[in-house]
């Protein structure tokens, strides 16, 4: 067993440096309850199994803690004496990340730059651990020493420039927001969080606007929750499923049809469905009965579809060009000549 020692700053701030301590013969917990709460603590034993225990880590609660290795890691392993396998160093130290702890390793800091870390004894810790340094606190099984998990950190804390883990939730980082499960991991691919779905890139990212995803597109909004029913992105109008899928072709909405193109985006004016044409108005909902483009008059179907040819309409007959337009001029059909109104009503012959 190698000496610890605490130190006491005269503004009461407190520190601890441990060294080869474990607790396989109750050294921890022995000694825990007589430094009590301190401010900033080195971890015993690199970190090594036996050391680092729950009841250590939890009675000195610590706002800094720090590694002498070349990583920040701890064992996996159950601590001494314990028959739960789950009360373990690696789980302990992240227990003490939810409550914003920071943890930081020698290798870290020469990673970053420093000559060495520094923390004061001040009312502030002030130290020079860098907040946007990234790096990992790793659990490690003592059989084969091989990595089993692993929460990346930034200066001792997920993406959050302060440095702390602080449990499962959204993290905004570099202008760009994150999130994070109860791991610590951050999250990729769809989510729901609040009864809305999002979506992480690769690099776990939150997207706003289009996504596609195999062959569906979906649209999410300015906040990143996924968008259904209408959505206007830009100029153009669009429709997305219950399920958040942009549709295309027909759609009825509020009692009336609209008709969305193969890129989704809400038609206006003339469209071909098949065989018939179709009219749709400036806000998108299909025409039926007369409609006027330009200085000709067009008939629809009460299914919207143009109609040719003969129209009996209000009482009067009408006829229209096999374009659509309806006629004012004569016309000649078999042995008889049709006149018509300026109105396009048939005159009585």
């Amino acid at each position: 067993m190698s000496l610890v020692v605490k130190l006491k700053a005269s503004n009461g701030r407190t520190a601890v440096i441990g060294g080869d301590f474990d607790d396989f013969l109750h050294g921890e917990s022995d000694y825990a309850h007589r430094i009590g709460k301190v401010d900033v603590a080195s971890l015993n034993h690199h970190g090594y199994w036996g050391s680092n225990t729950q009841e250590w880590i939890s009675i000195l609660d610590a706002k800094i803690l720090l590694c002498p290795n070349k990583f920040s890691y701890s064992s996996l392993n159950k601590d001494p004496f314990q028959k739960d396998e789950e009360i373990c160093s690696f789980n302990s130290i992240k227990k003490q990340l939810y409550k914003g702890t920071r943890i930081f390793s020698a290798g870290d800091g020469s990673d970053a730059g420093l000559d060495a870390v520094v923390i004061a004894l001040d009312n502030e810790l002030t130290n020079n651990i860098p907040n946007n340094f990234k790096h990992n606190f790793v659990g490690v099984y003592s059989n084969g020493n091989y990595y089993e998990k692993i929460i990346s950190l930034v200066s001792g804390g997920m993406i959050a420039g302060s440095g702390s883990y602080q449990g499962e939730r959204w993290r905004f980082s570099s202008g760009k927001w994150y999130y994070l499960n109860s791991d610590g991991l951050k999250q990729t691919g769809w989510i729901k969080y609040g009864g809305a779905w999002y979506y992480l890139s690769e690099d776990g990212a939150m997207k706003i606007g289009w996504v596609k995803e195999g062959n569906t597109w979906y649209y999410l909004g300015e906040d990143g929750a996924m968008m259904t029913g209408w959505v206007k992105d830009g100029d153009t109008w669009y429709f997305m499923n219950s399920n958040g899928a942009m549709r295309t072709g027909w759609i009825k909405s509020g009692g009336a049809w609209y008709y969305l193109g193969e890129d989704g985006s809400m038609a206006t004016g003339w469209i071909k469905s098949g065989s018939a044409w179709y009219y749709m108005s400036i806000s998108g909902d299909m025409r039926t009965g007369w409609v006027k483009d330009g200085d000709d008059w067009y008939f629809m179907n009460s299914n919207g579809s143009m109609r040719t040819g003969w129209v009996k309409s209000g009482g009067e007959w009408y006829y229209l060009n096999s374009d659509g337009s309806m006629r004012t001029d004569d016309l000649s059909e078999g042995n008889k000549i049709y006149r018509f109104n300026e109105n396009g009503s048939m005159l009585a012959s």
